[in-house]
Formats: structure tokens, sequence, C-alpha cells
């Protein structure tokens, strides 16, 4: 006799348990580097402050503290040591070795996609022994994606500790904020799809600070120091084929504003004093074979008035 049975498929799983575990120690690397993603960016809070944003983040690295408004030279100090910093921004060195500080040194804190910070340990690569930062700005894609930023604070929400004993002695206040603002927009998308993409953003910050027991030359109104912040990036991206990309940004930055006079001087003594600098460069990546080839020009021009 014969019996024809039909099978029907049963049930089908699977399923793959990956472990893994962080070694202690890393046995293959002597250096002590930080990794800053844009998502890392984005949530540990900071004062959006250039690259002293980047430096707070990392182990051993002491700039300057972060919360305050800072237009001023970044310190590159790592465990103790001032100087011998190589600081590149999309490869473009923006330091000299050996100085210490380098007014030049701000980048658009919210234009930055990613950034890598060498403290100690650093390979045959690095020019110099001291603190080594690159940082790799943002570049736009088939969508387009925009944002906004802005903060804000005043006199009305800092507190000070000037109490009647002080007062009887003359001392009214300290270095009150008058106003401190930060804003930012920006937008990358494509031009061509899938060949030729763009990115920009503009960002500005202002800070107004009254000086200690200063005026103007009536003795009534307070003395103000005003200065400001402000950059304009640009990158764009332009894939000619499979195996040749071109690669071009800008990034330009003007501060410094007008400070004031002190207790000991006349309002007639204050400085306007601004600073600017505009990096740049031209990239092409290229790939042979197996092979990947990277070759660029790029300038830093920093001009102090």
């Amino acid at each position: 006799a014969k019996v024809d049975i039909v099978m029907q498929l049963g049930t089908l799983s699977e399923s793959v348990t990956v472990t893994g575990e962080a070694p202690v120690v890393d046995v293959t690397s002597t250096t002590t580097r930080t990794q800053l993603t844009r998502e890392t960016l984005e949530l540990i809070p900071t004062g959006r402050n250039s690259i002293v944003g980047l430096m707070i983040q990392a182990p051993g690295a002491r700039p300057q503290l972060d919360w305050s408004f800072v237009t001023g030279n970044p310190f590159f100090k790592v465990f103790g040591e001032l100087g011998e910093q190589w600081v590149a921004l999309e490869g473009v060195v923006t330091s000299g070795p050996k100085t210490g500080t380098q007014g030049g040194n701000h980048y658009d804190y919210a234009a930055i996609e990613e950034s890598t910070v060498s403290t100690v340990g650093n390979t045959a690569e690095a020019p110099t022994k001291g603190l080594q930062i690159n940082v790799i700005l943002k570049s736009g894609g088939d969508q387009f994606h925009g944002s906004g930023f802005f903060s804000g604070t005043g006199h009305r929400l800092e507190f000070d500790n000037v109490d009647d004993a002080l007062r009887a002695r003359g001392v009214t206040g300290g270095n009150p904020v008058k106003s401190r603002w930060d804003a930012s927009g920006e937008l990358g998308g494509r031009l061509i799809p899938s060949k030729l993409w763009f990115y920009y953003s503009t960002r500005r910050r202002e800070e107004k600070v009254q000086q200690f027991n200063a005026f103007h030359d009536d003795r009534v109104t307070p003395s103000v120091s005003d200065v400001f912040q402000y950059f304009h990036t640009a990158k764009l991206s332009y894939q000619m084929n499979p195996t040749n990309k071109f690669i071009g940004f800008v990034q330009y930055v003007r501060q410094g504003g007008e400070g004031t006079n002190n207790q000991f001087s006349s309002y007639d003594s204050r400085v306007y004093s601004p600073t600017q600098a505009t990096t740049s460069k031209i990239e092409w990546q290229g790939v042979r074979g197996d092979k990947f080839f990277s070759l660029q020009t790029g300038a830093w021009i920093w001009n102090v008035t």
C-alpha cells in the first residue's frame, strides 16, 4: 500500500550569543586617547566652549574652567605640563609647539562631528610630546538636516555674598554679568544626490560684565565690558566616482570686543582689541586597489588688531 504524507514546515528558531570582556589593561597601546563622538558632545553638559569643551572631558587635561564665557587663549595643560600641544582641525594644524597658548585655537563646538584628545603615550606620528587634538567637522548628506540652539543668562540668576559689613566699606558688588547669550544654527544636505553635499553653520556669543568699582568719567555710570565671538563654517564634499572624493572647508572666527577700565584708571583707558582666524583646506581622497590615499593642502591664518 502507498501512503503519501505531506510534511509541513515546523517552527525554526536561531539564536546567537556574543560575549566579550574588555581587558583591564590594553597591552597593545600606551596612548591615553579620549574619543568624543557627536552623541557624546551633545549629551555631556559643557559650556560649548570651543576646544576647551573637548579638553575638559579628557582625563589628565586641565584647561581653564568650562563654565565661563571665554574668548581668551585656551590653556593646553596636561598632567601639570603646559605647552608643546598639537591641535588640528580637519588635519590642518592650528598651533605651534612650545608656545603654551594660541589665540586662534577657537573652534565652533556646535559644528564638531567628532574629536580625539590624546594626553600621554603618543605614537611616533605625534610631532610633539604635549596634548594632541584632532577635530572633524560635520558634513552634509542626501537627507537635509538642521538645528538651532539658544541659551542665555543675566544678573538676576546670580548670587553674591555682599553683606552689610562689606557695604559699609564701600563694596556694593562683585563683577555681575549683565547679559550672556549664545545662539547658533546649522543646515546640511545635498546639492546633487549621492554626489555633492554641503554643510553650513553660524554661531554668535556675547557677554557684558560690569567691572568692580569702575565707572565712567561721571563717577556714576558703571563700566561694563562688551565682548563677542562669532563663527561661520562651510564644508563641501564631492564624490566624483566610487574611488575619488574631494572635500573642502573653511571656518572663520572673530572675537574680542571692548574692555573696560578698573577702579584705578579712567574710562578713556578702555581698549577695543578684536582677533580673527581662518582655517581652510582642500583634500583629495582616493582608493587604488586595497590602498587608501589622501592628499590635502590647508592654511591657518590668525590676525590680531
